[in-house]
């Protein structure tokens, strides 16, 4: 029966009181968030979540422990450090690490460690990726310019497609996505006219080297596409875009580990997702 405008019938205001609430979009999305992530095993936010043994790296977990042995912020940016029982990975192989870019002479108003102090020397850095197919254990790796030993690494985690930014000097205070963010025991003296770079394993055996040339001021040294160890002008690069140094990203400005895996795709285009006056 019809019940005019504005009146409801007892059994519709019954409906009404027991309805369930309507879910906002965003409400959806959390809870469709918090579902998939519960779903995927091995995924994690912090280390307290992940078994006995394990520790956090990069959202999922692995073997090892957040001890911090080697005098860096704990856990790094984009890595871990382990402790000496618990390797999380194979030590590397020839072309798995490898030194991706090298700034031998910043600019004088370059402050690329982020300690508010620009330096020609501590603002010096090395970029080292892992470049292989699974994590690496880093355990005894050295950097050497020339016969100088620079650098020897602790037990450090490095996960497949993320960086190390090894400065010479200062603080360590700035930071990027996929990049480990560590300062040199010894203050690097990258010869500004030249120098070869290798990184070696605790045994001596050569991993990687790379032959950075003299450049201008300000400008790094990059692989080109084909990988040889001759390093070129950052300026001059494919995809480079005429920038100075990518110092923690691709030469194309964009983000580790994203893009070393698109890299290995035959169908590999650069993204551009930096506007050219942003920093590097």
């Amino acid at each position: 029966m019809y019940q005019g405008p504005g009146r409801e019938s007892a059994l519709v205001r019954r409906r009404r009181r027991h309805a369930l609430p309507r879910a906002l979009p965003w409400q959806c999305l959390i809870l469709f968030s918090l579902v998939a992530t519960a779903c995927q095993p091995g995924r994690c936010r912090s280390s307290a979540s992940c078994g006995t043994g394990e520790m956090c790296v990069h959202g999922f977990c692995v073997r090892g422990t957040d001890e911090v042995v080697d005098g860096s912020a704990p856990n790094g940016i984009g890595g871990s450090s382990l402790s000496a029982a618990t390797p999380c990975g194979a030590p590397p192989n020839p072309g798995e690490l490898r030194i991706e870019e090298v700034l031998s002479s910043p600019a004088p108003t370059d402050d690329l460690n982020g300690d508010e102090i620009a330096s020609t020397r501590d603002d010096e850095f090395i970029e080292i990726v892992n470049r292989g197919p699974a994590t690496l254990d880093l355990d005894g790796v050295s950097v050497w310019l020339g016969a100088r030993l620079k650098h020897r690494f602790q037990r450090r985690c490095l996960a497949s497609g993320y960086a190390i930014v090894l400065f010479s000097g200062g603080t360590a205070v700035w930071t990027a996505p996929g990049a480990q963010v560590l300062i040199a025991e010894k203050s690097q003296s990258i010869a500004n006219d030249g120098v070869t770079l290798t990184l070696k394993t605790l045994d001596g055996g050569v991993v990687d080297t790379a032959i950075l040339p003299k450049l201008p001021v300000g400008h790094s040294g990059v692989r080109g596409l084909d990988g040889d160890a001759q390093l070129i002008d950052h300026a001059l690069a494919p995809y480079s875009r005429g920038r100075r140094h990518s110092v923690g990203h691709c030469t194309d400005g964009s983000e580790f580990p994203l893009c070393v895996q698109s890299q290995r795709s035959p169908s590999f285009e650069p993204t551009f997702d930096r506007p050219l006056d942003a920093r590097p």
